[in-house]
């Protein structure tokens, strides 16, 4: 998706492009308009559970993606069992789509440097696997469920190649942006409500023990606060990388509490702490009251890590 902006510099081009699904995105216009801007970025966006990519309320989400700058681009993607994408959605599976969209926007020439990761609720677990698998293969690996897919296994340990060749360093991104995320998914069905209302496993609170039975159901757990760790320690811990981790949740969440959000940066702050080998941690914040608030750590200029809730979220709606 287009910047809004650049839809209209090029009108002619776009209008012109032949209907229909191309096979080769390098054959479009929109690649080559991407392609000719060397100040151009690339917004990765992974979805939520509800839904696929072209539901209304994340065509809004998109637009106001694309309103922010005439040089934000946008790629999306549907997990597979989502949307038209075939197969059926399981934690490993879903990392594995992850990974190769990053995979095919390197493939395309587009530097990590210009590249950001974005998620949303159910993306957020998603996009911090893939941020990891990137940052540190190592840390990936030991917290990525187990498969017998030797596809899978392939993709995961293997060092990805990207045009004709490997690339044997860590990658890190301009920025992770987490929207709603959650600590693992034991821990969000605690206080999770379908739809903003029915509740999953709160209900039992006064029966802890009965609640964490009900829990050793689970067969994904979504360990996205150990995956932030991981990927926070491994760029601390390196004196020539850099990290902007950016975690926003709205406090009218009615899906995802907020503190489910908050846990997670506490969880990157104390991993940031632990790896500064003693470096002096900036230490920021700002509080609207009911409004919201905003906290931050920082290790020099390399690694940035903030949390900013706000006070409303969910759809936009009557957007003129």
């Amino acid at each position: 998706m287009l910047p809004l902006g650049t839809y209209a510099l090029h009108e002619d081009q776009l209008i012109n492009e032949p209907a229909g699904v191309r096979s080769d995105f390098r054959e479009t216009a929109s690649f080559k308009i991407l392609q000719q801007d060397p100040e151009a970025r690339v917004v990765i966006n992974f979805h939520g559970n509800a839904g696929h990519l072209g539901d209304g309320h994340r065509i809004q989400i998109y637009r106001s993606l694309t309103n922010l700058s005439p040089k934000v681009h946008i790629i999306a993607i549907d997990y597979r069992g989502f949307g038209y994408s075939t197969g059926s959605p399981y934690e490993a599976g879903v990392i594995a789509d992850g990974i190769t969209i990053v995979n095919y926007v390197l493939s395309l020439g587009i530097p990590p440097s210009r590249i950001l990761l974005l998620g949303q609720s159910l993306g957020t677990a998603i996009t911090s696997g893939v941020a990891l698998h990137f940052a540190d293969r190592a840390a990936s690996l030991r917290l990525l469920p187990q498969t017998d897919n030797p596809a899978l296994n392939d993709l995961f340990m293997n060092v990805p190649a990207v045009v004709g060749h490997s690339r044997t360093q860590p990658i890190d991104f301009a920025a992770v942006i987490l929207v709603a995320s959650f600590p693992s998914l034991p821990k969000v069905l605690l206080s999770y409500r379908i739809s903003g209302f029915i509740p999953v496993l709160s209900p039992l609170r006064i029966y802890p023990k009965l609640q964490q039975w009900l829990l050793t159901f689970i067969q994904e757990d979504w360990p996205t606060s150990l995956r932030i760790a991981a990927l926070v320690t491994s760029v601390a811990t390196s004196p020539s990388r850099k990290l902007r981790l950016h975690m926003l949740h709205a406090l009218d969440d009615r899906d995802i509490p907020w503190y489910n959000g908050e846990q997670n940066y506490e969880t990157a702050y104390h991993a940031l702490a632990s790896a500064s080998g003693g470096e002096t941690i900036g230490m920021a914040g700002m509080d609207w009251e009911e409004e919201g608030f905003k906290r931050e750590a920082k290790l020099g200029e390399r690694v940035k890590v903030l949390f900013e809730s706000v006070q409303f979220g969910g759809k936009l709606e009557h957007i003129p």
